[in-house]
């Protein structure tokens, strides 16, 4: 018989509130951001001040900072590479790690866009050579692999998917119409492909060696293919292509593929043309196949070193970096480079959507350029080496000094192999695609990025060449304006024309690039040349419409152009005055002197008028880079409050955890960049030595600096309307300012905010940041 035991009152009135709130906290999951059950209790218990109690009982267990929940363990978890793969987000889907050169993912019939991926297309093969966050034509999808059962399909063979998943350094899908498995990771240069087929006694692996991601009616073009089968599990070869963004020139790719398995029979296809047993492989495009038997659930890997160097450096890859079949290792390995670039910016607070689109963010800053450095076709050097600067236009303002900040040495990397480029082509370029120059969108834009490394001192690289260079690209005639240096007119006019395609941003890019140089030479205290540098740096009020207080066109005579509107616009290839944007996107283009415009302006109140109908009025766009630090200029006039109000917005509004979660392209980084600078709560001004404060949205976060230093920012008391600044303390001593310089944290240290719901006046007696107008 089973003893009754009476139990304290205390403990059924505890147990009955256990039962309540759990039924409670059921109901409400959905509501509380996909918290697990435990958390839903902690979260509850405290609002009924009962959290000792439950602890004790062992329903929960205290979760601080380094304990987080199992879901989140590492931060590499928050990344969901689908975040912007529509609404022209180009960015990839499939497998990466930080700069590789393979880059393996799905690939959809035309059309599409420059990844080669759209969400409800057909897959129509995996291939190992993308692009991210880029607009424009096509471009590489080299080496594209399929899987496929039943009779032999070279042509019409997309498959439609299901059970799509990516994470960082991880993608997998299910092909439907073959009902196979596909699972993709990869090293720098090798990619992992785990296939579970299922019985069939036709499976096939298909390689299209002359696949390229290319759009109808565009230039890209197939030019050699070539595959030789070294055995019934090994092929070798390579794809020639033309037709990159921005130029037409040639590239190859060259592969080593090998299965874990021989195949029961191998062949090539040119066109429809199936040829079996054939081990070679020749013309302008085709590729080869392996085929088996399977049983169900049996699993077949492949594996492709590439190269753009040679088929041997191709295999070295393969052998080096992959040298076994332990699929799970090197998806453990990738998620472990991943883990140690993510690491270096620590947050905490926000909602979980914050965090997943600040780490999926941080991840796509990370993914391009394309480090080939050993691996240099066009030329052998000692120096690191990069493809797809697609372009610096883009990444100068937000990549570029988040790079420097974070990743230091690799941004060192970036600025030695600029400079190498220079020593072997005499030009540095702003696009460098595939080993060749590529259309400039802006100025001569890498002086913005060799600035802004010297005035931070960086170091690690020559400051007296980068001058030089630097000096060459505005100096110099160039032979190919538009691909590299500089308009003769802007020299000889102080401004370049209205018959010249996009004339006035060129002039407002040119005048800032001045500045940079002449910063440059400041430093390296070449007087004369900080002078004449500054001087022309205020070009840019050459084409100052002083009855419109806009930036205008002039022709080559000094009188203004007609038809003026704030929103004029022609596309740069329809011979527009400004690149990709109208004079409201371009109306704030002087950060070198933005007291001398405010004064232009008319001060203060007419400067933040027109401010206000920028954002206002709907003539901002977050989409494309011209206008993107336009809303921190508030700082410069002690409004931080309007700071706060756009920039939050610009967050919550603009991006989202969707497949279509961007505003617009990626540009290679530029976009997602803005985010983490905008959720940190400070924005660099690109080529200076000042960060602009704007309103943060974690509590807290540890950005990792270089030899071990910590920079904190710590948002008391923030939320989503607590955005306004209260107070502020950097590194300890109280700030009035809206600004503060790379010195004040270069080191390590802490901004410290007080924030709150209503703004009572921080920052408007600061002392603005720097213009030249008022420059001692």
């Amino acid at each position: 018989m089973m003893e009754n035991k009476i139990y304290p009152v205390k403990f059924h009135i505890e147990f009955l509130i256990i039962i309540f709130l759990s039924c409670f906290v059921s109901k409400a999951n959905s509501s509380l951001n996909k918290l697990n059950r435990k958390e839903n209790i902690q979260k509850a218990s405290f609002a009924f001040g009962f959290k000792n109690n439950f602890q004790r009982l062992g329903l929960i267990k205290t979760r601080t900072p380094e304990n987080p929940p199992v879901k989140n363990k590492f931060l590499f978890r928050w990344v969901d590479p689908f975040i912007g793969v529509e609404n022209d987000g180009n960015v990839l889907p499939g497998t990466s790690l930080p700069f590789s050169f393979v880059r393996l993912g799905p690939d959809v019939p035309v059309p599409h866009p420059t990844t080669g991926y759209l969400s409800d297309k057909p897959i129509k093969g995996f291939s190992h050579t993308h692009v991210s966050g880029t607009g424009g034509n096509g471009q590489y999808g080299n080496i594209s692999v399929l899987p496929t059962t039943d009779e032999l399909n070279v042509t019409d063979n997309a498959s439609d998917k299901s059970d799509e998943f990516a994470s960082a350094g991880y993608y997998r899908t299910t092909l439907n119409r073959y009902h196979i498995k596909v699972e993709l990771t990869q090293s720098q240069e090798v990619g992992f492909h785990r296939y579970t087929f299922p019985s069939s006694k036709e499976s096939h692996i298909l390689i299209d060696v002359g696949s390229m991601i290319k759009k109808n009616g565009q230039y890209l073009r197939n030019i050699q293919t070539r595959a030789i089968f070294v055995n019934n599990h090994s092929v070798e070869g390579y794809g020639e292509c033309a037709g990159s963004w921005g130029h037409g020139y040639p590239y190859r790719v060259y592969f080593y593929a090998e299965l874990n398995r021989d195949a029961e029979a191998i062949g090539i296809w040119n066109g429809d043309t199936v040829s079996v047993s054939r081990k070679i492989l020749e013309g302008k495009d085709g590729g080869v196949f392996f085929s088996f038997s399977t049983h169900q659930n049996e699993i077949v890997c492949l594996k492709v070193g590439i190269s753009p160097l040679g088929i041997e450096k191709a295999k070295e890859n393969l052998d080096e970096q992959i040298p076994h079949w332990n699929f799970n290792q090197i998806k453990e390995r990738a998620e472990k480079k991943w883990e140690s670039y993510l690491t270096r910016i620590k947050v905490q607070g926000g909602s979980d959507s914050e965090r997943t689109i600040f780490y999926t963010s941080l991840y796509r800053v990370f993914i391009m350029p394309t480090d080939i450095t050993g691996e240099n076709p066009k030329w052998q050097s000692g120096e690191p080496a990069f493809w797809e600067y697609y372009c610096i236009w883009d990444t100068y303002r937000t990549a570029n000094p988040l790079y420097l900040l974070i990743a230091p040495d690799q941004e060192r990397r970036i600025i030695r192999s600029l400079l190498d480029i220079y020593r072997h082509n005499g030009w540095i370029p702003d696009a460098w695609i595939t080993g060749h120059y590529a259309m400039q969108q802006g100025g001569t834009n890498a002086d913005v990025l060799l600035a802004d490394a010297i005035v931070k001192d960086l170091g690690g690289f020559d400051y007296s060449y980068a001058f030089k260079a630097m000096k060459d690209n505005a100096e110099k005639k160039s032979d190919k304006v538009g691909i590299y240096g500089r308009h003769k007119e802007y020299q000889e006019l102080g401004f370049c024309p209205s018959d010249i395609r996009c004339g006035t941003s060129y002039t407002l890019e040119y005048a800032y690039d001045d500045f940079c140089i002449g910063q440059v030479a400041k430093t390296l205290n070449q007087k004369a040349d900080e002078e004449r540098y500054f001087r022309y740096s205020l070009n840019c009020y050459n084409l100052f419409y002083p009855e419109q207080r806009f930036f205008w066109a002039k022709t080559k005579d000094g009188i203004w152009a007609d038809g003026f509107r704030p929103d004029f616009r022609l596309q740069h290839y329809q011979g527009g005055y400004f690149y990709e944007g109208t004079p409201y996107q371009y109306a704030f283009s002087v950060p070198h002197d933005m007291q001398g415009l405010i004064d232009r302006m008319g001060g203060k109140d007419e400067f933040l008028k027109k401010l206000d109908l920028l954002f206002d009025g709907n003539y901002y766009t977050q989409t494309n880079e011209p206008d993107i630090e336009f809303p921190y200029l508030y700082d410069y006039i002690g409004r931080p409050d309007k700071v706060a109000d756009r920039v939050r917005k610009i967050l919550k509004e603009d991006y989202n955890t969707t497949r279509g979660g961007l505003p617009g392209s990626d540009d290679s980084g530029c976009m997602t960049s803005w985010y983490i600078w905008g959720a940190l709560g400070f924005y660099p001004v690109a080529g200076q030595d000042v960060y602009l404060i704007g309103s943060p949205i974690f509590r807290n976060a540890e950005i990792s600096l270089e030899h071990g230093k910590k920079f904190l920012v710590i948002a008391h008391n923030v939320s989503d309307t607590n955005r306004y600044i209260q107070s502020a303390k950097l590194n300890g001593k109280p700030l009035n300012n809206t600004w503060f310089r790379h010195e004040d944290i270069k080191d390590g240290g802490k901004l410290e905010l007080e924030m709150g719901a209503v703004y009572h006046g921080w920052g408007q007696n600061s002392t603005p940041p720097p213009s030249l107008s008022i420059q001692k």
